[in-house]
């Protein structure tokens, strides 16, 4: 009976951890959140009692007799198989952008920390999980930063019969770096919508794009 508390007590500390893990997740609403992560960590941390002392009798009946051959390790080792297919899914592709790594990612630590906890190896989980959780909080704003700085998205409506990359070509010069995607608008005056990645620097300021913009009788509105 003391035994089962103590495994109860590790599955619930790795619900926990996994918990202050989804909850960071949430805030930037990706994909999976608070009850994902608390599934995964608690999921991982069962399966990893289950594999350490669920087979208590058959390993007795090995050393009895030495003919039964009990690997419980392998219980374990199928956390790993299901993560993957559950990373996958909070995995998505768009045009030439990969949204949902950090998360997966996120995932995959997440049944780490529920793996070590159910071991057993509750300081090196809980701590884990505390270096997860300061550096997706405290890191990515400086990251992110350092990452795209100087880079903006932005997109512009032209007229109807505008020779597109010529404009484009003409308004940012080697500031442009690559169309992302081409919505053409099929209301009446049938204007050309186009989202893409533009370097602002000192050849090309905000202040010199809305100036180019109220300028040029092509473009019907721009938006940084």
């Amino acid at each position: 009976m003391y035994e089962e508390l103590l495994c109860l007590v590790r599955v619930i500390v790795a619900a926990i951890c996994g918990a202050a893990i989804g909850f960071e997740r949430s805030r930037r609403q990706k994909e999976a959140g608070i009850r994902t992560h608390v599934i995964v960590a608690l999921g991982s941390a069962l399966v990893m009692v289950v594999s350490k002392y669920g087979f208590s009798d058959m390993s007795s009946i090995e050393a009895l007799n030495g003919v039964l051959k009990v690997d419980p390790s392998r219980v374990a080792s199928t956390i790993i198989t299901g993560i993957g297919f559950i990373g996958a899914g909070v995995i998505f592709v768009r045009g030439t952008s990969i949204k949902g790594l950090t998360t997966a990612a996120g995932i995959f630590a997440t049944a780490a920390v529920g793996m070590a906890i159910g071991a057993g190896l509750y300081i090196i989980g809980v701590l884990t999980a505390l270096i997860l959780v300061l550096f997706q909080l405290l890191l990515h704003d400086f990251f992110n930063n350092i990452e795209n700085k100087g880079w903006s998205e932005i997109t512009i409506v032209l007229r109807n019969g505008t020779n597109v990359i010529d404009e484009l070509s003409t308004i940012f010069g080697d500031n442009l770096v690559k169309l992302q995607n081409f919505k053409f608008d099929k209301q009446e005056d049938k204007s050309i919508s186009i989202k893409t990645v533009i370097k602002i620097d000192d050849n090309l300021t905000v202040d010199r794009i809305l100036k180019i913009a109220s300028e040029n009788e092509n473009i019907k509105s721009i938006n940084l």
